[in-house]
């Protein structure tokens, strides 16, 4: 009897985990070919475009990633307030 509920557990977890992995792994492959397209559509413009582009690109992932992190601290640090 556990054998078949741990089957069913086993693949109701595998359900969610796909539920969120696959949008997340699409969203991450569709920012990467956003920038590929990017960076193909400046270089035709020249080498400046280029540069500019990536310096443009480059402070916006530095602020992205510092925000995220900021966030990602904040969260926890409340969470764990609220356990006690």
């Amino acid at each position: 009897m556990t054998s078949i509920f741990v089957k069913y557990h086993i693949r109701s977890e595998v359900k969610g985990f796909l539920q969120l992995a696959i949008p997340l792994a699409s969203a991450q492959v569709a920012q990467s070919a956003t920038g590929f397209v990017d960076t193909i559509m400046m270089g035709r413009l020249g080498q400046e475009s280029l540069a500019a582009g990536k310096l443009a690109a480059l402070t916006f992932q530095m602020l992205l990633n510092a925000t995220s992190g900021v966030v990602m601290g904040t969260i926890s640090s409340y969470r764990n307030l609220c356990k006690t």
